[in-house]
């Protein structure tokens, strides 16, 4: 402990910074507490939400769950690490154990571990499906896309459709049957809904669809227009607000803008750099001078667009 607040004064020595800055939350000695399941609960249901307190001073969670138990484990079946306290996750038929710490970048706590029972389902109809990927609302900027989603252990078959703009819109193609848990489409631009629902074929019964948006954009954004200041325009207020126009035909997924403001003709130099998610930003120059400012669009799928052309102002 001593070192390390040596080491913190040596900080704030050299960059002015308080110790807060640098030490984390002490969480070893704190308990972390989980919700749901219950301990030792038995369920028919396959898709469960894990559930736990926030912990004060953890900034993730490392959610681990096994088969049977973690001192005589025959399969790891999850381990990821968490920013939020919920994970949706689907296990079958047998004996589990679920553990859950809270992390930060130093401490670690230990880990609180809970046992659940999973029993062969008799109803479909009240099981869901857990879809994996894409994740809801993505963007991506390639046409071929892979669809997964969890097995659910009493499915025989699962049906995947696909509609555009909505899960009311208009039907992509006919709904597919498939054996597997996932498949693999090519597809042009657009907005899509896609969805899946597991079929129990002996029983005539299937779990509700579960769907998500997804976005296909491969079309880089348009380039901005200048607007204000206009070009070689000079004004002794230093308090500017930077204007653009932007045509959205052809917009798929959502435009930001990324506006940089230089005092050289090249760009070399970049006094401001700022994305917005509108077509505007104010600024405030500190001294007199000639700058130079453009602006270029970006999308949600990671397409960009050229800058625009460059105006200048000059505040005197």
């Amino acid at each position: 402990m001593i070192t390390r607040y040596i080491y913190c004064l040596l900080f704030m020595l050299l960059l002015g910074a308080g110790c807060s800055d640098f030490i984390e939350e002490d969480i070893e000695n704190d308990t972390l507490v989980l919700i749901g399941p219950a301990d030792g609960s038995t369920t028919e249901t396959q898709s469960l939400t894990f559930w736990w307190e926030y912990l004060d001073g953890a900034t993730q969670y490392r959610l681990q769950i096994v088969k049977p138990t973690f001192d005589n484990m025959v399969s790891l079946e999850l381990d990821t690490l968490l920013s939020e306290n919920k994970f949706l996750f689907t296990l079958y038929p047998g004996d589990f154990e679920w553990r859950v710490r809270a992390e930060n970048s130093a401490y670690v706590t230990a880990y609180t571990t809970h046992s659940i029972s999973i029993e062969e389902a008799q109803n479909i109809s009240e099981q869901k499906i857990v879809l994996i990927s894409p994740q809801e609302n993505l963007a991506i900027n390639d046409g071929s896309v892979n669809f997964t989603w969890n097995e659910l252990a009493i499915a025989d078959n699962y049906t995947f459709e696909l509609y555009r703009n909505s899960w009311q819109g208009e039907s992509v193609m006919d709904p597919v049957e498939i054996t597997s848990n996932e498949i693999s489409l090519d597809m042009p631009d657009g907005k899509y809904s896609w969805g899946v629902k597991a079929n129990d074929t002996i029983k005539k019964q299937s779990t509700p669809y579960a769907n998500r948006l997804i976005y296909i954009d491969t079309v880089d954004p348009n380039v901005p227009v200048l607007s204000s200041p206009t070009d070689k325009s000079s004004d002794t207020n230093k308090d500017q607000s930077f204007v653009w126009n932007y045509s959205e035909d052809n917009e798929v997924s959502e435009v930001d803008f990324l506006i940089q403001i230089s005092d050289q003709t090249d760009f070399s130099s970049i006094i401001q750099e700022e994305e917005v998610d509108n077509k505007q930003l104010d600024y405030t120059f500190d001294k007199n001078g000639t700058y130079y400012w453009r602006v270029m669009a970006k999308d949600k799928a990671g397409n960009e667009s050229s800058y625009s052309q460059s105006f200048s102002l000059t505040i005197n």
